[in-house]
């Protein structure tokens, strides 16, 4: 047992006939241990999301860029090619098989790798407001108006869109979460949730610490801003937030 020598100048070493564990008693007793003790606090794991996606500032516009061709083109071996340029009769004809199917795999990857391109810059150039002012312009968007202007079907812009995530100058953006309906302000023009939510937080964030805001009188602060936003919706949108009801973050002063 090795003892610092700070310790040894504080308390004697412990009596021979003390019993203490060798190395390999050590070691196997170290084995049995959960490295990770903490673990068992955690009921949910931690997920961690790169985007598949750039979003830019350009001098004239967004400029979309893909964070994962780089390094993942497929390509043909050009050893089985030139076996299969070398071989004849059944050996040739069941090489030429596989290669063909080799070659629809990979023209189908790309195909969907455009069409995923396709949707992200419709979804770019819909959504240019909230680029540059943030999540207060977010624009009302369903994926039925984004697959007819690139002229797809709805549910293939669903599936692209499955999963994939966006950086942009407004943090880490799921694509899914840009799409949704809004609500119809005074003078016509759909609100996009997501800028309804943002307009909520907002007012939030500046209530008194000692008079927190409630759902109705978040309702009246949006009606007099021209948008006439239901109770019951203001709830459920700052529920989705996170943020609790007023009673709940009273603070005292």
């Amino acid at each position: 047992m090795f003892w610092p020598k700070a310790a040894q100048r504080q308390w004697p070493r412990p009596a021979a006939s003390r019993c203490w564990l060798g190395t390999a008693e050590a070691v196997a007793l170290l084995k049995t241990l959960d490295p990770k003790p903490g673990a068992l606090f955690q009921h949910s794991r931690t997920e961690y999301v790169e985007p598949d996606f750039a979003v830019l500032p350009k001098r004239n516009g967004w400029q979309v860029q893909s964070l994962r061709d780089a390094g993942q083109q497929l390509r043909l071996n050009a050893y089985y090619l030139k076996l299969a340029r070398n071989s004849r009769g059944a050996d040739a004809a069941h090489l030429a098989q596989y290669l063909q199917e080799a070659r629809w795999l990979i023209a189908g990857i790309a195909s969907r790798r455009d069409t995923l391109l396709k949707v992200v810059k419709a979804v770019v150039r819909k959504q240019t407001p909230f680029l540059e002012s943030g999540p207060s312009a977010l624009q009302a968007m369903s994926m039925r108006e984004i697959a007819e202007r690139i002229g797809l079907h709805e549910s293939t812009v669903s599936r692209a869109c499955s999963g994939k995530w966006l950086a942009t100058p407004h943090g880490m953006i799921e694509l899914g979460s840009l799409f949704g309906s809004g609500i119809t302000d005074d003078s016509g023009t759909v609100q996009a949730a997501g800028a309804v939510q943002s307009q909520i937080a907002d007012l939030i964030a500046d209530e008194p610490a000692g008079k927190p805001l409630s759902d109705a009188k978040l309702e009246q602060l949006l009606a007099a801003r021209g948008l006439p936003v239901a109770r019951r919706t203001i709830a459920k949108y700052r529920e989705a937030l996170g943020i609790p009801p007023s009673p709940l973050r009273k603070k005292s002063v």
